[in-house]
């Protein structure tokens, strides 16, 4: 009977450890980490003015550390369910240093690293 009790208790313990560590990751998502408006000097005509966000994905359960990915969306300003959606991996605790340039061609997204993401036109104008 002590046994029993023993692995019980057990499985209560793995069953809380395991809500509390899903819990706590997905309490993240969603969290918006970089925002960049189509300033007035740069203009599409179509649908402007854009928005460009960052924010928190869900986390990659099947890859090595788990890391959580990012969306970037390029919508527009009133509506920021649809348009351009790019989902990604992006080094923990470096999206404050983000940084967006517009111009008529689109939009590049500058990482830390070095890195960047060109965001033509085409891929977001006409509300797509």
């Amino acid at each position: 009977m002590k046994q029993i009790l023993v692995v019980i208790s057990g499985i209560l313990c793995l069953v809380a450890y395991t809500v509390l560590v899903l819990g706590v990751a997905e309490s993240h998502r969603g969290k918006e980490l970089f925002r960049s408006e189509q300033p007035a000097t740069v203009q599409y005509h179509s649908f402007d003015p854009y928005l460009l966000t960052v924010v928190e994905g869900p986390i990659r359960w099947t890859t090595l550390g788990w890391p959580r990915s990012i969306i970037i969306g390029l919508t527009r300003s009133r509506d920021d369910h649809y348009g351009h959606f790019i989902d990604m991996n992006l080094p923990a605790g470096t999206a404050g240093e983000l940084a967006a340039d517009w111009s008529e061609a689109g939009v590049i997204l500058r990482f830390p690293s070095g890195h960047t993401l060109d965001i033509p036109k085409t891929a977001f104008i006409g509300g797509r």
